[in-house]
């Protein structure tokens, strides 16, 4: 009998904790990201295999479109562009240093959908990740959101996508929403 009963209080837990595993997180009303943070989104590709390139765009807090667009046609390694770090930490001022190298666009994305956009940055999870070789010499392409700490005065670069040579899939929902979000933006530029 006891058996019975600890056997049922342990199917009820178990179905208790599969009930608040599938819940999904309730998104806030507005934003909760730093005051401070400039950059909340950034579409690349780079590719390296004979002429180095690099084209990007990065959507700012107030919905404008910086891009920036390299060819290495010495082969030099002239950009002096700052990559975020192994971890994806780069500092405001190596961001600001790359900004100061795009072009604002014509296009702005409407408030409205950015700070849709820009609350569900702090749902994306960034451990949950599929990888695979897809091929060579094809350049990575990678779609990306950014958190702001104010303390440190550091980006973190989280990546929804990337696609090429290597592809790298965000398992989590949200994370697939905004990926699926900034492919349009980028259509819509490129």
């Amino acid at each position: 009998m006891k058996s019975k009963n600890l056997f049922y209080l342990f199917a009820v837990a178990a179905f208790c904790v599969v009930m608040v595993g599938c819940e999904k997180p309730k998104l806030p009303d507005k934003p909760k990201l730093s005051e401070y943070q400039e950059i909340l989104f950034k579409v690349e590709y780079v590719n390296a295999f004979l002429v180095p390139r690099r084209s990007a765009l990065f959507i700012d807090k107030n919905g404008n479109i910086k891009t920036y667009s390299y060819v290495d046609y010495s082969n030099q390694n002239t950009e002096g562009w700052n990559f975020p770090d192994r971890e994806g930490f780069i500092s405001e001022e190596k961001m600001n240093e790359n900004l100061e190298k795009t072009e604002l666009s014509d296009k702005k994305i409407d408030l409205e959908t950015l700070q849709k956009y820009a609350t569900k940055i702090l749902y994306v999870k960034y451990d949950d990740y599929t990888e695979r070789h897809e091929g060579y010499d094809m350049g990575i392409g990678t779609n990306s959101c950014y958190l702001f700490d104010e303390d440190t005065k550091m980006y973190r670069e989280i990546i929804l996508s990337q696609y090429g040579s290597w592809t790298k899939t965000n398992n989590h929902s949200v994370a697939k929403e905004i990926d699926s979000w900034l492919k349009t933006i980028s259509y819509m530029i490129y």
